[in-house]
């Protein structure tokens, strides 16, 4: 990675080049030269961990149905839309794939079906890290702010703790010394914004303040080189390649 440019998360493993969240996706950004790789994790009714990124399966998959109303068995049935058999992962198989590498996780804590949380997830993902000794290795990300210090009652996660702050709630609030407040609050270490709403001032607030931040939706060249611009510590993006590409030819020309 060329000096300054931002780390590289390969956004539900790369959902413009693979099928998101599939064991296909995985497998594949392991052979990019990525710095994490980006995943959500939910919990079936049985109290399985899985990865997977909506409330319903509907969309990705060929079933239907809430993630948090279907057993893991019922779960594991269905394949994975655009693959040829693979079927939802839990966070154990996940952590198999990238253990071995040097790429660390980028864990979305996601809530099910009309934003309710599942009640104690944070501290069932904490464990199951520790147990595979990543910790170190992850940085936990939530859209849903009280995740952030339910997770940090449990555990410290290595590579920081990420607030993702959604587009509506940022119009809602509208000031970022209040966004700051609260993420001080919480014990957050860091921001995620759409890259549309990524502004060298918020950026220079945020750092001045002590936090990382980055960008979500960096999906194209004009995207990524903004995030680089304007110095963002980190951004995801469902085109790691092109994100690699772009890198590259930035630290080609630097030198």
């Amino acid at each position: 990675m060329s000096a300054g440019f931002p780390k590289i998360a390969s956004h539900r493993g790369g959902a413009l080049v693979w099928p998101e969240n599939s064991r296909t996706a995985f497998v594949g950004t392991t052979g990019l030269d990525v710095d994490l790789v980006e995943f959500d994790v939910q919990r079936s009714s049985d109290g399985v961990l899985v990865v997977f990124h909506d409330a319903t399966v509907d969309r990705v998959t060929n079933g239907s149905g809430a993630v948090a109303e279907m057993t893991f068995d019922s779960l594991r049935q269905l394949t994975i839309t655009g693959t040829k058999d693979d079927r939802i992962l839990t966070l154990d198989e996940t952590i198999d794939i990238f253990q071995p590498t040097t790429i660390g996780l980028r864990l979305e804590i996601k809530p099910g079906v009309n934003l309710a949380p599942y009640p104690g997830i944070e501290a069932e993902i904490a464990a199951v890290l520790r147990s595979r000794t990543m910790l170190e290795r992850t940085q936990v990300t939530s859209f849903r702010l009280a995740s952030l210090p339910a997770f940090k009652s449990e555990a410290t996660p290595g590579q920081g703790l990420l607030w993702l702050v959604g587009q509506q709630l940022d119009r809602l609030i509208g000031d970022d010394y209040t966004l700051l407040g609260l993420a001080q609050q919480v014990g957050a270490t860091g921001f995620g914004f759409h890259i549309d709403d990524l502004t060298f001032s918020r950026v220079a607030a945020a750092k001045r303040a002590g936090f990382s931040i980055g960008s979500w939706a960096t999906h194209d060249e004009t995207a990524i080189r903004k995030a680089a611009d304007l110095g963002a510590d980190i951004f995801t993006t469902d085109r790691p390649d092109l994100a690699i590409q772009v890198r590259d030819r930035i630290k080609a020309a630097l030198r």
